[in-house]
């Protein structure tokens, strides 16, 4: 599978110097397959010009600043567009819809009632994609460019399949108090001992370890062609920045010796899930990175953050994934409700407010987690007809999406998870009955995403 090396041009010019429009400009192009190229605006070649001001003469897409609504159909535009599809995109890819001053979660966590997106209806719908669809058939139909197609195998859209392993050892804080494994900061000693309590109790009446379900799992998604991401954690609660938020294994344990073999030689991604504290500096992600591919064998290119928790300057941390040498993240998501984080429904690479650039680090939304599915549901069927309306959604658009089903909770081998386990089974028939769509590892996507780019 490769894509095609040659990239038509779109041709644009602007009436100001804005690196946002630039950025905004380039991710059209790249998102329709195409090679953003700067041009004169007095040329005779049709471009996508955009300013308040076209030169006489100018031939091909007007696109002027406006202030005020950032939603429309986008439907049988002219050349002059009415709306400003490009500040739309940007206001939406940088989360300025939101802002900072957006009320929070004691994790940093945009909650889905205080957004942009719930205030406006906008749950079951990446806005972004629509914008971007709008500009495909101008550019076909007034710049003459032929865009090319975005999936592979003529795919009408992709879906990212992908694994938190939170807690894959059910008792696995009994193991680290039986190895003197403790928190470093006394203060959170009492918290420690009453979790590992409250689980020694759960133990006495359970023997078996019904949450380490990595082998039904990867059978699972192989009998239906598929191939997912694993995202483990390489900094423990107990660590030099571990805290009360962070995982209770260690990657050294030799359990997990066996599941990196099994994931490497069934072509399965394995990415980091920072830890908790980890956005504080790029070096932390830098030693969980390089710890993780030491102990996996392999190099590890992704990552997605513990309770999505970047932190409260996503732009310092977004930048940091890109200084530690990542080629994709999953974090951007809402922790309470399924739904595109930031209306787009296609991988993008994130725009750096400080340095006026988009980070080279891929971002690869996630839409749907099953804790934030059965926040809002509580049937198998309910859930399974949210999940169809969303796929519907991105299958319209020529999107992607990523489904993020934790390890204890997508085979229903156990009490606690058993109908976020059946519901996940069902996910995987819907989506190896749907050949429209590209249903693979989120490390696959990511490449082909680099590839297509050149």
């Amino acid at each position: 599978m490769s894509a095609s090396p040659a990239a038509p041009e779109l041709a644009f010019a602007l009436e100001r110097e804005d690196p946002l429009d630039r950025y905004v400009i380039g991710f059209v192009a790249d998102s329709l397959g195409l090679s953003a190229v700067e041009t004169d605006p007095a040329s005779d070649r049709p471009l996508l010009y955009r300013g308040a001001h076209p030169p006489e003469g100018v031939r091909g897409i007007v696109v002027a600043p406006r202030a005020g609504d950032l939603i429309s159909a986008a439907d049988d535009l002219p050349s002059r567009l009415p709306f400003d599809l490009i500040g739309a995109i940007g206001a939406f890819l940088t989360d300025a819809v939101n802002g900072a001053s957006a009320p929070r979660d004691a994790s940093g966590r945009l909650s889905y009632a205080a957004s942009f997106q719930a205030r406006h209806a906008l749950t079951e719908e990446p806005l972004v994609n629509r914008y971007v669809e709008a500009l495909r058939l101008l550019v076909e139909r007034d710049l003459g460019e032929r865009t090319r197609p975005r999936w592979p195998d003529g795919r009408r859209a992709a879906i990212g399949l992908s694994h938190d392993v939170d807690r894959p050892a059910k008792w696995g804080i009994l193991r680290a108090v039986r190895e003197g494994r403790w928190p470093p900061d006394p203060r959170r000693l009492p918290g420690f001992a009453a979790k590992a309590l409250v689980t020694a109790t759960q133990r006495l009446r359970q023997a078996d370890d019904d949450f380490w379900l990595f082998d039904p799992l990867i059978a699972a998604e192989r009998a239906h062609g598929f191939r997912s991401t694993f995202f483990f954690a390489a900094m423990p609660a107990w660590g030099a920045w571990g805290s009360y938020g962070d995982v209770y294994y260690e990657l050294t344990w030799s359990r997990f010796g066996p599941v990196f073999e099994a994931l490497r030689a069934g072509g399965f991604g394995i990415g980091l899930h920072a830890g908790y504290e980890t956005y504080r500096a790029a070096s932390r992600f830098r030693w969980e990175r390089e710890r993780l591919a030491e102990l996996a064998d392999l190099e590890v290119r992704g990552l997605r953050h513990h309770h999505w928790h970047l932190g409260a300057d996503e732009a310092a941390t977004l930048r940091s994934h890109e200084a530690a040498g990542f080629a994709f993240d999953s974090s951007l998501a809402f922790n309470d409700h399924p739904g595109f984080r930031r209306n787009v429904g296609l991988p993008f690479r994130p725009w750096d407010p400080v340095e006026k650039r988009a980070l080279t680090t891929i971002q690869l939304p996630t839409f749907c987690m099953d804790a934030s599915l059965f926040s809002v549901e509580t049937s198998v069927e309910t859930a399974l007809a949210l999940v169809d309306r969303y796929l519907a959604a991105i299958k319209a658009s020529s999107g992607f999406g990523a489904i993020d089903w934790h390890v204890r909770t997508a085979i229903p081998a156990n009490r606690e998870f058993r109908r976020w386990g059946e519901t996940y089974l069902a996910i995987l028939d819907r989506l190896a009955s749907d050949t429209e769509l590209w249903v693979t590892s989120l490390d696959e996507v990511a490449a082909w995403v680099e590839a297509r780019a050149g």
